[in-house]
């Protein structure tokens, strides 16, 4: 473990540092993107980057809803990795909706989001239920949101395009 750390250390001081702040980047929205479709979500994120936003967080099924809860850390590592995992199954409705709509907010909060961009994958009814209850949440505490539905198709995805180039520039 200290050597992993000794390296880590190490290879974190060889990064170049972070290019200094511009005006234009301080205006630059930050966004968080919820989303089934991994494939569509990239085709979101680019639309997003060629208006002037930056996605710095994301809810994708398959990998922060894994690692958002703690891991009982009794007996072997693996097995509690294991337990952990096959109890947290990444879906809606299997945990209480306040619960869900206060990790997205604080995980936009952490990461310096000001917007969030649900993206729901057309005919996944159970993700767009989903978004009807978050919703309230999020007017309620002012958390800037668009909802986004298409079809995993390239057509429908650019479609898109006009939604999140308005929703861009209402953050600036």
């Amino acid at each position: 473990m200290e050597e992993h750390n000794a390296l880590m250390k190490q290879l974190l001081a060889s990064l170049a540092p972070a290019r200094p702040t511009s005006e234009s980047s301080r205006t630059e929205p930050k966004l968080m993107l919820c989303a089934l479709n991994i494939p569509m979500a990239v085709d979101v994120i680019r639309m997003a980057e060629k208006y002037g936003a930056t996605v710095v967080a994301d809810d994708f099924t398959s990998s922060p809803r894994y690692g958002s809860t703690e891991v009982e850390a009794d007996g072997d590592p693996f097995r509690a990795l294991a337990r952990a995992y096959l109890r947290a199954v990444p879906a809606p409705g299997l945990s209480s909706f306040e619960d869900r709509a206060v990790r997205i907010r604080d995980a936009m909060e952490g990461a310096g989001a000001r917007g969030l961009i649900y993206l729901i994958q057309l005919y996944c009814d159970v993700y767009a239920f989903e978004y009807a209850i978050l919703k309230e949440r999020f007017d309620r505490w002012n958390l800037p949101h668009l909802r986004l539905e298409a079809e995993a198709t390239p057509s429908s995805v650019e479609q898109l395009n006009v939604r999140v180039q308005s929703f861009v520039e209402s953050l600036l």
